[in-house]
């Protein structure tokens, strides 16, 4: 299943959610504090797949744990909450990379398909990755034959242009 990083200075809400989250048969871990949510992302017994995190907490707050996340794994989903929210808040926290936003008080069945969005967008990233790599390994040069000096040019130029958007 899932493993999830939950981020809430409220202790009685980080635990409201983690409890639920594990009800739904994924694996939490949890953090008062950006600071502690940030080292966590590195020392994780496994890979994070989503990060649910407060806008408002002391210290590091939820955008700049964004921004470290945008720094350190760029596709990691990040789901902002708040109960400060505004508009411009919200619209500021999706511009810096924010994967969805929910205001405090929220409905239960809102925070779980929030969570469920997030987590079938890394899925879809991890998937395409793969499928990258595996195109990569099976189309690779060393698979083509053609030893002469013309076709080691030719091999030389179409690797220097295959990662731009020329045709």
């Amino acid at each position: 299943m899932s493993r999830l990083l939950v981020v809430d200075d409220d202790i009685q809400m980080l635990s409201a959610l983690e409890a639920a989250l594990r009800h739904k048969g994924h694996t939490v871990e949890t953090a008062s504090n950006g600071i502690d949510a940030a080292s966590k992302l590195t020392s994780s017994a496994g890979p994070i797949h989503a990060v649910i995190t407060d806008l408002k907490m002391p210290g590091m707050d939820g955008i700049e744990l964004l921004n470290h996340v945008r720094r350190t794994t760029p596709s990691l989903p990040v789901n902002m909450l708040t109960a400060f929210g505004t508009i411009q808040t919200a619209v500021d926290a999706m511009k810096k990379g924010a994967y969805d936003y929910l205001e405090k008080p929220f409905k239960l069945e809102e925070f779980k398909a929030c969570v469920e969005r997030a987590l079938s967008y890394n899925k879809a990233i991890s998937e395409n990755l793969y499928l990258r790599k595996q195109l990569n390994e099976k189309y690779q040069f060393n698979k083509i034959i053609g030893t002469s000096a013309r076709m080691q040019e030719i091999f030389k130029l179409v690797e220097r242009v295959s990662d731009t958007d020329s045709t």
